[in-house]
Formats: structure tokens, C-alpha cells, sequence
């Protein structure tokens, strides 16, 4: 049986997706892929679906799952709090 050096498994630790993140640190779920930073920072400026799929060059559907996963990933229940939220964590400036 070979034993694993103790910083091994101290990062095998940190990178377990069933870990709890601590306070001063975001959680998983509050990593926004480059679109949907780019989407958020739009949703802040008060662009609508249909308005951020033309500047972005995607379909309004894409923008609308974009969305859904923002509210998901920042535990957000509107477009309002998402922008909030996203300027709050230094997402977006």
C-alpha cells in the first residue's frame, strides 16, 4: 500500500467538488463561464435577452439559458440581483 505525501491529499481536498467552501472564499457555483460574465455585465447595463443576443451574436434562447444559469450560479432570483450580486463578488465592475 503506497501512502500519498500529506500535500496531496491537501489538494486532492481543496479541488472535491462535495467540499464546503469557506467565507472568505466564492463557491463553486458562483464561477460564471466568459459568457455569462458577459451576459451579466449586459443584464447590468439593462439590456434585454433580445438586445444582448444581437450585441453578442448568439439567439435570444442561448441568452435566456445563459440567464438561468447566472440566477443558478449566484443563488439569484432576478436580473436586479444578479447584477448586484455579480458587481458585489468583482465580477464585473
Amino acid at each position: 500500500m503506497q501512502t500519498q505525501p500529506i500535500e496531496a491529499l491537501v489538494s486532492s481536498y481543496a479541488a472535491s467538488p462535495f467540499r464546503t467552501p469557506t467565507k472568505s472564499e466564492p463557491s463553486r457555483s458562483e464561477h460564471l463561464s466568459l459568457r455569462e460574465v458577459s451576459v451579466v455585465r449586459l443584464i447590468g447595463q439593462g439590456m434585454s435577452n433580445k438586445v444582448i443576443a444581437r450585441r453578442l451574436g448568439i439567439t435570444p434562447e442561448t441568452v435566456k439559458s445563459h440567464v438561468k444559469n447566472i440566477f443558478v450560479k449566484l443563488s439569484v432570483r432576478n436580473r436586479a440581483e444578479a447584477a448586484f450580486r455579480a458587481e458585489k463578488l468583482g465580477i464585473v465592475v
